[in-house]
């Protein structure tokens, strides 16, 4: 399987896990958007629901070759952006406008696509 068809596999089994299995509720955070960043790369903009004003990005690297599960790979996001951020706060970097990322990044933090 392709980098990018397992990504794109992991994205849409994540929004659909987050629209049927986990939410909403009080401790589920707000999907802002939500991408395949690249050929193996997928990322999550999402509003923290204990700091309503804190918005965090997620970026995870999937390979191919390691013949993961997409199901796999779409918990592995959904149990990254749940709250509390605990530990991961440790590993937060911040973008040129101030937004928090976290998770697989390169030296280069990416950017989110334009809405049209």
């Amino acid at each position: 399987m392709p980098q990018t068809d397992l990504a794109q596999d992991v994205l849409t089994l994540f929004l659909d896990f987050v629209a049927r299995d986990i939410g909403p509720d009080a401790r589920t955070p707000e999907i802002v958007a939500a991408w395949v960043d690249g050929p193996a790369h997928v990322a999550v903009i999402y509003r923290s629901s204990f700091q309503p004003g804190l918005v965090l990005r997620l970026r995870r690297f999937f390979d191919a070759d390691l013949r993961i599960d997409a199901r796999f790979g779409a918990v592995e996001i959904q149990e990254s952006i749940s709250e509390p951020l605990g530990d991961g706060v440790d590993f937060v970097r911040a973008d040129g406008n101030g937004v928090l990322w976290l998770g697989d990044l390169d030296e280069e933090l990416p950017e989110a696509p334009s809405r049209r």
